[in-house]
């Protein structure tokens, strides 16, 4: 057969003697035709070949960044297909600090609506449209590996997401902080997210603060919420896209420079201890966080998040006497006493101390 982008059928008969076409589960690439649902082939072409990542990170030390690939590259993509689009922003994530993304699924879904890919029809193909380009029709797959492989070159790790059995889970979340004039609001969650134990994760847009309504069933739900890079990025010159992208590269690399950080060393538990834990009456939570640093001596933190809308007076218990860096905002502390007493702690913010020893 000549050199081309092949789709078929399978027309199988079933065990009750009924017969009919279906697609073929162990396809490797959707089909043009939405309607019908075909399974394809390509003979020819280019694949590239697969370069895992040199160093791969132990999942506590990633910080993930969740990406929708239609929504994250709408305003990018032109007539390209849309993976091949996310290359464009590949150094803005690598400026932002994350080391891994989390690809929101790409095999191919039912229909011809938009889809967050979470109702997969071939389990081992990828979406058509995603890697679809009409001046190389035959590079398909190729253009996923590609991007793989860039993800790789550049130490960022890549995770395909996917539920294969498609369970719709009954959860109605609100609408999230109101609307974008408030991304204020968003800061005191950051600074807790890039301070907890375990694999941290972005979703697209957050760090621009872009805020989207998403209602928890119904035919608003699962619908195009693009990325403005055009208006909310950095580069654009948006005020509010560079302070929080600015904020959570800062966070990042605090994050990434203190094993200490991805540990699961975490002081209070599920209970205030004494001046610590969570004190909704100011909307402020304290916790202790302790562990190896690079160097393979102890470093301490102490957490602080104002999560309300007013600076909050907080004494801040401290584990330990001595100089305590203020990571968060570039000062430092001489703590006596183990207390640091009546901080003002600014609005939707918070404080970062370390120490070592």
């Amino acid at each position: 057969m000549p050199d081309g982008f092949y789709q078929y059928k399978l027309f199988v008969t079933f065990e009750d003697t009924t017969s009919r076409f279906v697609a073929d589960p162990c396809a490797k690439y959707g089909g043009s035709d939405r309607v019908n649902e075909n399974s394809a082939f390509v003979i020819g072409g280019n694949l590239a070949e697969a370069r895992p990542i040199v160093r791969r990170l132990p999942v506590k030390d990633l910080v993930i960044y969740e990406m929708m690939i239609d929504d994250f590259t709408a305003e990018l993509r032109g007539s390209r297909a849309p993976v091949d689009a996310v290359h464009d922003k590949l150094e803005y994530l690598q400026r932002l600090g994350v080391n891994a993304i989390e690809l929101m699924p790409w095999t191919p879904w039912p229909g011809t609506e938009f889809s967050w890919g979470y109702d997969p029809r071939d389990f081992f193909a990828v979406e058509y449209r995603y890697i679809h380009d009409p001046a190389a029709p035959l590079d398909k797959l190729h253009k996923l590996r590609e991007l793989i492989n860039a993800c790789h070159a550049r130490g960022i790790h890549v995770i395909m997401d996917g539920v294969l059995n498609h369970v719709r889970a009954g959860i109605h979340p609100n609408r999230g902080f109101g609307w974008r004039g408030r991304w204020f609001k968003t800061q005191p969650g950051a600074i807790a997210l890039m301070t907890s134990p375990g694999a941290v994760m972005v979703h697209n847009g957050q760090e621009l603060g872009q805020d989207e309504s998403l209602p928890g069933s119904g035919d608003g739900r699962v619908v195009p919420r693009p990325l403005r890079w055009s208006s909310d990025s950095p580069e654009s010159g948006d005020l509010i896209g560079t302070r929080l992208y600015d904020l959570y590269a800062k966070l990042i690399r605090i994050r990434q420079d203190h094993p200490c950080l991805r540990s699961p060393n975490v002081y209070p538990g599920l209970f205030n201890e004494g001046p610590y834990g969570a004190f909704p009456g100011q909307d402020v939570a304290v916790f202790h966080r302790h562990g190896r640093a690079m160097d393979g001596r102890l470093e301490r933190f102490i957490v602080v998040v104002n999560s309300s809308d007013f600076d909050q007076l907080v004494t801040i218990p401290i584990s330990a006497d001595g100089r305590w860096d203020d990571l968060l905002n570039d000062s430092f502390d001489q703590v006596s006493g183990f207390r640091l007493h009546n901080q003002r702690i600014s609005s939707n913010w918070g404080r970062i101390y370390h120490t070592k020893g």
